[in-house]
This record gives C-alpha cells, structure tokens and sequence, in this order.
C-alpha cells in the first residue's frame, strides 16, 4: 500500500510539473533545439541614443529556444530611414554570435513571470557616430541565424523581428525661444491613482505652455491634479535639461491617502525621464515621472503625459 501510495504520488507531481508547463505556454520539451529568435518585446518601440551621455548602446534579442546546443549565428541588416546611412557609419558587419547553452526561454515572453536571464546584444559604438545635425533614423532586421531549427520569427505569429533607433543630433545650451511654446492638448498617456478613483492625474484639456521666466529653458503651464478631489490649478514646470532628458519639477496635491500619510505628489523620473532633441518637432512629446514616490497611496509608479500642440 504504502509503495502504490509513493507511485501515485510520483504520477501526480509529473503531471502537475507539465500542467504548469503548458499553462505558462512553454510547449516545446526542454531538450529540443528548436525555437526562434526575435527582439525582446520589453525593448522601446524607438530606441532613441543621446550621443552625447551614451558610449555605446545595444539592441536585446530574444532567443527563444529551450537549448541552444552550439554557438548560435544571428545575421541582421541595417535600413536606413532618415538621415545617415548606419552601414556608412557603423563598423558592424551584420553579425553576432550568441554562445551554446545561453537561451531567453524561460523568459516573459513565456509568461513564466520570470525576468530574462540572458539576452544576445547587438552592439555599437556611438564614439563611430559624427556630429549630426539631423535625426538618424534606422532599423534593425532580424534576417538569419545558421541553425535550420531556429527561425527568425515565428510562422503564424506576430513576433518583433524590427528594431527602430534614432540617434538624437547634439542640442543646444539654450533652446530656442519658440520651442514648445502656445496651447497644447494635456492627457494622461499612463496613470494610477487618478484612473483608479474615476478621475485623471493630469486633468485633460487645453494649456499654454510660456517660458519659465527664472530658466528660458523650461516651460510653464497651469492645470489640475486629481481634479475631482483638487479642482484648483496647479503650476506645473517642465525642463530640458542639459543631460538631454525632460524632468517634471514637484507637483504637489495637498492630500494624501490617510490619515498620518505624506502627501502624494510627482517628480521627474530620474533615469527613465524622457530624452529630447531639438531635431525633433515640437508637436508632440510624452513627459514620463514618478507618480507618488513618497507611497502615500501605494506608489511608487511610472507614469506620463502627452502633450500635442493645438
């Protein structure tokens, strides 16, 4: 009896073990070199390069085989879209080689709710760029890798094998006095507290942007925060900063959420704030922050706002 019993045991573990398995969407048996590679889907849509705080830069991909048994080959192409041609610039010669047994399987892309472990990195050196006056805008193409079983891409599935980036021109001290002045349409692009209690963070609608009279290279404009608990406006400042990020300054609220709380407020997203280059338009721009650092109501939280001129 107590051998049926350590059987049965046995069966139930094994079964439970490739349920999960195939709840998590990973159908392939853990020995198999077969799969695909893609760019990781965490990357930005754009991968935007400031040539002048970043030495280098990579481009993540995604290997999505249980076993990568020998050295695998990624062949790649680069397709210029605006400004200098990257095969002009660039010494990469369409290559890179991901070593055996380094694999992102048991990865997001999975839903295994586990961070990558490891991702293959197309590299470049930015010290190989010039001085540009304009965007360069390129992508980067997934084309091959030398294993038969591994494809770029999956067949039947949308999966990212394009990679944009644009590499941003060197900005100026002092930003021109017409940038990013006038009426533009606010609107929270991502927000917390305010969508879950039937409000906004940034009350929607039309603000004028003026030049910050104590810093002509940030803007001024007025709105409201929380407006179903806060109608009144609040004023609001943006800077392009000279590291060439957008910084929120403090935005307060004057309440919290409970008693003995600190008062819930943003600030600028530190490293994640958002690059700017004055060879963009200034037609649009989503500003990121940090919504509630200080977690009075259960942050901190990576938020953003639009901004469209009108």
């Amino acid at each position: 009896m107590k051998t049926f019993i350590k059987i049965s045991s046995l069966i139930l573990v094994v079964s439970f073990f490739f349920a999960c398995e195939e709840k998590n969407g990973i159908g392939y048996n853990a020995e198999e070199n077969i799969g695909w590679i893609q760019f990781a889907e965490t990357n930005d849509a754009i991968i935007q390069v400031n040539t002048e705080t970043q030495p280098s830069f990579n481009v993540p991909v995604d290997i999505q085989v249980p076993v990568v048994a020998e050295d695998l080959t990624i062949s790649y192409n680069l397709v210029p879209v605006s400004g200098l041609d990257p095969n002009d610039v660039f010494s990469n010669d369409g290559t890179i080689v991901s070593p055996a047994g380094e694999s992102s399987y048991a990865g997001p892309d999975n839903n295994t709710g586990i961070g990558y472990v490891y991702l293959a990195n197309i590299e470049f050196d930015v010290s190989e760029i010039p001085f540009i006056t304009e965007l360069m805008v390129f992508d980067v193409v997934l084309t091959a890798t030398n294993n038969a079983n591994i494809t770029v891409g999956l067949a039947g599935a949308d999966k990212p094998i394009v990679q944009r980036v644009s590499i941003l021109c060197a900005n100026p001290d002092s930003i021109p006095d017409d940038y990013f002045v006038g009426d533009y349409m606010l609107m929270d692009a991502v927000a917390t507290i305010g969508p879950g209690n039937g409000t906004e963070n940034f009350e929607s609608g039309i603000v004028t942007l003026a030049i910050d009279p104590f810093n002509p290279n940030a803007r001024t404009f007025s709105a409201a925060i929380l407006p179903a608990f806060v109608p009144a406006q609040q004023f609001i400042t943006i800077e392009f900063a000279d590291d060439d990020t957008i910084k929120l300054g403090l935005v307060g609220s004057g309440i919290a959420c409970g008693a003995g709380n600190p008062e819930y407020i943003y600030v600028d997203a530190g490293a994640n704030s958002t690059l700017w280059s004055i060879c963009n338009d200034d037609d649009v721009v989503t500003i990121k922050y940090t919504e509630d650092p200080d977690s009075s109501c259960g942050g901190p939280y990576d938020s953003s706002f639009t901004l469209t001129r009108q």
